[in-house]
């Protein structure tokens, strides 16, 4: 696909319930449509809405999708997308939280190479319901998520074994390799002024939701 000077992303269905063929499909149509450049998947452990509000009163998908928590492990179906639909790019978008910076980046390698270097790591400092149900704190969120592009930033920027002291990860010699053909995009997820702080000094660019998160005025000329 040809890049473009404004590219565009589409969620893609990442339940468990989804057959792979059809998920296959999508993602194939997804690409030949020639407006959309990336399949976007969640990185969630469950849903956004209330199990007992998942009824066929309230919704008629209810009496055939069981319910709205059975979401796909985000890397394993941007790996499946990329490699039924070659061209279309991938992004996901985790949390610093549940995932080492190491690991986070070897994935994100591992999706570019997949995907023809069409990969983008849209990285949040975590939510509450992600975090509290599976054991994690959601305060240590922006420590965590500031060892991330930190060590994301002194991978790139070496080509030798990697020594920095992190808030929670420490790392001596790490390496994870010499093969990195394609470099992943980086983008901070949120709108707290300390990840925005964090984003403008390590992050390729920045990503938010509206009205979920208000960018209000002076902050955007912050960015700027």
């Amino acid at each position: 696909m040809t890049k473009r000077q404004v590219e565009t992303m589409l969620p893609i269905n990442a339940d468990r319930g989804c057959p792979p063929a059809a998920l296959a499909e999508m993602c194939r149509t997804i690409r030949d449509s020639g407006v959309v450049d990336y399949a976007h998947a969640w990185d969630q452990m469950m849903g956004w809405w209330p199990k007992h509000l998942w009824t066929t009163e309230n919704t008629p998908m209810a009496a055939f999708i069981k319910d709205m928590d059975s979401i796909g492990d985000a890397v394993a179906v941007s790996a499946f997308a990329a490699a039924s639909a070659p061209g279309l790019g991938v992004t996901i978008s985790p949390d610093a939280i549940r995932y080492g910076p190491a690991e986070m980046v070897q994935s994100m390698l591992t999706l570019a190479n997949f995907g023809q270097g069409r990969a983008v790591l849209q990285l949040g400092a975590g939510e509450i319901k992600q975090c509290q149900p599976f054991g994690w704190k959601r305060s240590e969120g922006l420590k965590r998520f500031e060892d991330h592009l930190r060590f994301f930033d002194a991978f790139w920027k070496s080509e030798a074994p990697v020594d920095l002291e992190g808030n929670f990860w420490n790392f001596k010699q790490a390496w994870i390799g010499a093969e990195r053909a394609h470099r992943p995009k980086l983008w901070a997820l949120g709108g707290a002024p300390k990840l925005i702080d964090l984003a403008t000094r390590y992050a390729d660019g920045f990503a938010t939701m509206v009205p979920n998160v208000r960018m209000w005025k002076d902050g955007v000329t912050r960015i700027k």
